[in-house]
């Protein structure tokens, strides 16, 4: 039986603190920006994280601001294999739309 990784407090819960903590880079909106990045990193047995790659990218500061959100934001944790921790990879995505983002 195998449990994937999750953050502290469910996926819901984590998507709305990825929307409500994204700062808009300003090269960002300068340059009209809109669309996904997303990204990949390791959850390690312990619950860090680490190795972490943009797998689609957006520029202008943006694939960054995710990583800045998921390395700040709630702990993780690990996947688990018949209740024992293992390492897995896991995605990120998060959309930017210089027309939504407010300020």
């Amino acid at each position: 039986v195998i449990r994937l990784a999750e953050p502290f407090g469910g996926r819901k819960a984590y998507d709305n603190y990825l929307e409500k903590d994204k700062r808009f880079p300003q090269a960002a909106l300068d340059n009209k920006v809109k669309g996904r990045v997303t990204i990949e990193f390791k959850v390690e047995t312990d619950g860090n994280l680490a190795d972490f790659r943009v797998l689609k990218s957006l520029g202008y500061g943006c694939d960054e601001e995710v990583i800045r959100l998921v390395k700040e934001g709630p702990k993780w944790f690990p996947s688990t294999e018949y209740d024992k921790p293992i390492e897995s990879l896991v995605r990120v995505r998060l959309k930017f739309d210089h027309s939504k983002a407010g300020g």
